[in-house]
């Protein structure tokens, strides 16, 4: 069998009422070592989250398919929200590389400070 290099799922409903869709794993690589990974996206969906295998090789930030997902129903650019062994990253056009560093390392793999979790 394959090696599984990204999996990944939509996030759909609302910011205040989400709901995850099906994971989706991937292990199709393109002759550039980008990956295949095709997350089903609905009308509801208002994010995508996916993340990146830890091996060498393997770029730990977003990559450019990773930039500009929009959802084909509502023309709306959505949020792609990436983890790496590097850190949680999310898209973001208005900043000049295209994403943002939400939390370092594997920190993102823990509740987040002072929450009640």
């Amino acid at each position: 069998s394959e090696k599984i290099t990204e999996a990944g799922f939509p996030i759909q409903g609302t910011t205040q009422n989400p709901f995850f869709g099906p994971i989706v794993t991937s292990s199709k690589v393109r002759e550039d070592g980008t990956v295949v990974l095709n997350i089903p996206v609905q009308p509801s969906t208002i994010a995508v989250f996916h993340a990146h295998a830890p091996e060498e090789g393997r770029i730990q930030h977003p990559s450019r398919g990773d930039l500009g997902v929009v959802n084909p129903y509502t023309q709306a650019v959505i949020a792609n929200y990436l983890g790496t062994k590097n850190g949680l990253f999310v898209t973001d056009p208005s900043t000049e590389l295209g994403y943002r560093k939400l939390r370092e390392g594997l920190d993102w793999t823990k509740p987040c400070p002072g929450s009640a979790n």
